[in-house]
């Protein structure tokens, strides 16, 4: 009888021994899926916050020179289009010329392309794909814009 109550105890043990195991084991990969999702969130916490402080630029000169696409540029409060342009023009990254400024700023030229004028290509500007309503040097920019340059015809719709 001693022995069996003694196997009976070591029986329960062991049982214990085991759920202890398996709930040890449970915590861990909880803690480890949680730490995976945590470092995914992390990472695309971080790609937004790039994104929300930096806008882009694509200039399409539609055969009449090569496009110029620059993403990640950094963004600062109260930027427009114009001067977004000038700093990359500062940095020696794009090449235009314009007259005027504030809202009688008129772009005449990128990258050695002139504008045509009237029944001509000229420089289109859309930020967001929304054709720009005002001149580029009022144009502010909010962080994540995506400003395109076009060389074309004037066509309200983008198409």
């Amino acid at each position: 009888m001693i022995q069996l109550n003694t196997w009976m105890k070591a029986k329960q043990s062991f049982s214990r021994a085991i759920a202890m195991g398996i709930a040890a084991a449970a915590v861990l990969l909880t803690f480890h899926a949680n730490a995976n999702h945590s470092s995914k969130l992390r990472a695309d916490d971080l790609k937004q916050e790039v994104k929300s402080n930096t806008v882009e630029i694509a200039i399409r000169f539609n055969g009449n020179g090569e496009d110029i696409e620059l993403k990640k540029i950094q963004w600062k409060d109260g930027m427009t289009v114009l001067s977004l342009m000038t700093q990359l023009q500062k940095e020696k990254k794009i090449r235009f010329k314009h007259r005027g400024k504030g809202i009688t700023a008129f772009l005449t030229e990128i990258g050695g392309v002139k504008n045509a004028g009237s029944g001509g290509d000229n420089w289109i500007f859309r930020v967001n794909s929304k054709l720009g309503k005002k001149s580029f040097g009022v144009t502010k920019l909010s962080a994540g814009a995506k400003v395109n340059w076009t060389f074309g015809k004037y066509r309200p719709s983008g198409k």
